[in-house]
């Protein structure tokens, strides 16, 4: 909540006058911007998530990295172009184009043939850079694909409280039927931007699913306490063993719904994904062999990690390459 007033001291320190800040709200899902706008902006969304998918995965996949690297950032800016100058048609072929261009590329594995941990946790944290202490990278050279938990998923979480009525002031009935019309519209455009960018062999077709999220965590965090939090257990809940091998919860220094997160996953993570997917054969077999599956949370502070959480990541890696190993071997046999 005080984004808007730094920037409103920013604005003043700096001279700057005849302006003033619009701050949209989570409260009626980021509402009133327009038709146009909100439809480019959710274009332009989706792409971000799947590009920062294919980054994680070209890292670790690529067997030339300096090439991968160079191809993919031609690629960004030909979707930053076609995103703020073209029309719909004209993204889908830069796309398709970019999408040829990635899976041109010499690999030395595939998606399913290499360990993956999923980074979940605070929103903006999580999607950073430089807040997240160049996380991705650091797994890369150890192999491992990093999944960052898509911002879409963010956006569709305030749609469902919005049309669940858990929001802490009552919305409009108007505001709630526009936001439900506008679903049907979200969900084919993330469709047709991750079926052709999936193409490139470095980002899977996977669809974002919140109420499967809210279903999973609801158990151990109730929907109405709003947050993070339940996204971010719920995440490793879904995740771990059936997508990936590992799992970290990033937020702020003192964030309470990241704390909740780690509270629960420390203690309840194992038993409750027992439950949840009916004692399986695969999970069985992987908690068997790993009685403790890899989950980690971080703070950050804007700091380098001090040595205590490097030792962690450490550990962490060794964790989540045996339960791969594992994994994999019970899926081949």
């Amino acid at each position: 909540g005080q984004y808007q007033v730094l920037i409103n001291h920013l604005l003043h320190r700096l001279g700057i006058g005849n302006v003033t800040t619009l701050s949209l709200s989570a409260n009626n899902s980021y509402a009133g911007l327009g038709t146009a706008f909100t439809l480019r902006a959710w274009q332009a969304l989706i792409v971000a998530d799947v590009i920062s998918e294919i980054y994680s995965s070209l890292l670790v996949l690529c067997r030339d990295k300096e090439e991968a690297l160079q191809v993919y950032a031609e690629g960004c800016d030909l979707l930053v172009e076609a995103l703020a100058q073209g029309s719909w048609a004209r993204l889908r072929q830069t796309m398709s184009r970019v999408a040829q261009q990635l899976a041109a590329l010499k690999k030395i594995g595939t998606l399913d043939s290499v360990p993956k941990v999923a980074l979940l946790g605070e929103i903006y944290v999580r999607s950073d850079s430089f807040s997240r202490q160049q996380l991705v990278e650091y797994f890369a050279k150890e192999g491992i694909i990093t999944k960052v938990a898509p911002i879409n998923e963010w956006v569709y979480y305030c749609d469902y409280l919005l049309q669940n009525n858990l929001l802490p002031s009552s919305s409009p009935l108007s505001l709630r039927l526009q936001n439900y019309l506008q679903q049907p519209v979200k969900k084919w455009v993330e469709k047709e931007i991750k079926n052709t960018l999936s193409a490139s062999g470095l980002c899977q077709h996977q669809l974002t699913d919140v109420r499967h999220l809210m279903e999973a965590g609801k158990r151990l965090i109730n929907p109405a306490l709003t947050g993070e939090a339940i996204l971010t257990i719920a995440g490793a809940l879904t995740e771990l063993i059936d997508e990936v091998s590992g799992a970290i919860a990033i937020g702020p220094f003192g964030c309470m719904p990241n704390r909740l997160a780690e509270a629960l996953a420390g203690n309840l993570l194992e038993e409750e994904k027992l439950r949840q997917t009916n004692n399986s054969s695969l999970v069985q077999s992987a908690l068997k062999q790993n009685p403790h599956l890899p989950f980690i949370a971080i703070e950050s502070d804007g700091n380098v990690f001090p040595q205590v959480v490097e030792a962690r990541l450490e550990s962490f890696v060794l964790q989540v390459k045996r339960l791969h190993n594992t994994i994999q071997k019970v899926k081949h046999h």
